[in-house]
This record gives structure tokens, sequence and C-alpha cells, in this order.
């Protein structure tokens, strides 16, 4: 029965697209205005390539509650000064507490990201650095589909050898040698 379990964990590292949990990495927590402003991003870390960025919206107090009809805007400024607006969604989201938009980040370096909220009359901002890395070697992008095959054999020629180790044991036991 481990065999399976172990197959089963060898076909769930397969997954060669990254998983975006419930918004990812909690980058940033701010009280402002308002608002206690929190930032996700996924995958950690960041590297060149596509991102998930995540915004939940609160309002302030004692009740804390989410903000779902708040209007955020995203600002985002690459390493090279060129700047880009974000429009985040729930639809994009896939906690629906959240508002996602995907981000691309070209080039490696520190980027600023600056969060605008606005719910009826109120508004407020907050400013980040996301670092972003150098985007993985090919191979290690890879690795787990070149991985499985001998992997599987592996497993298999370990199955066999218990199997004989077990025949034989069983044979001793009852005084057979054939």
């Amino acid at each position: 029965m481990r065999w399976r379990a172990i197959l089963l964990a060898a076909l769930l590292l397969q997954s060669e697209a990254p998983a975006f949990a419930d918004g990812g990495t909690l980058r940033l927590t701010r009280a402002a205005g308002p608002f206690v402003i929190a930032l996700f991003t996924a995958p950690e870390p960041l590297r060149v390539g596509s991102a998930e960025v995540s915004v939940l919206v609160l309002e302030r107090g004692a009740a804390a509650a989410v903000l779902l009809d708040a209007t955020v805007e995203l600002r985002v400024r690459a390493p090279d000064g060129t700047t880009r607006m974000l429009a985040p969604s729930h639809a994009a989201a896939s906690n629906r507490l959240l508002q996602a938009a995907l981000l691309e980040l070209p080039a490696p370096g520190t980027w600023q990201l600056t969060i605008a909220v606005r719910h009826q009359s109120d508004s407020a901002t907050v400013s980040c650095e996301l670092p972003v890395g150098s985007a993985p070697p090919p191979f290690l992008a890879q690795w787990p589909p070149l991985a499985l095959p001998p992997l599987c054999i592996l497993l298999f020629v370990w199955r066999e050898r218990l199997l004989r180790h077990r025949v034989r044991r069983s044979r001793a036991a009852h005084g057979s040698f054939g």
C-alpha cells in the first residue's frame, strides 16, 4: 500500500503550472486611513515571468469587515522606471474575498508597487517593494517530467525485491525450498 502513496506523490509533483493558493505569500499588511490593506503575491519567490498579485481590503476598526465593493488600483514601477496600471478584480482571484491581477515581470530587480483603494468617499494609498529574481534555469522547470520515468522504474524494482523477499520468507516458514 505504501508504494501506491509514493507513486501518487510522484504524480502530484508533475504539475508544471504554479499553484496559486488563496492569494499566495503575504507581502504587506498596513493600516491606511479607514482601511487595512493586505497584499499577497504568488509564486514565492517572485521571479521573472508571471505573478499573481492579490489585495484584501478590510474596514479598519473592531469589526474589520471585508470591503468587497472597494475599488483597487495597482501602479507598478519596474526597475527601469516604466510604470503600468493594473485593475485587479474578484473574478481573477482564487479567493472571492480578494481582488487579483496577473502581473508580468519581464526583468529582475526591485519593483515598486503602489495600491490605491477607494470606498465611498474614503481613499488610501500604500506602497511596497517587490524583489524579483532572475528566471530559473530551464532545467529546473523541466526536472519533474524528466524525473518521473526513473522514479517509476526505481519504485517497480523496489516493489519486486520486496515481493521476492516476502515469498522467500514464506517458503522458509513453511519448510518448502523449491
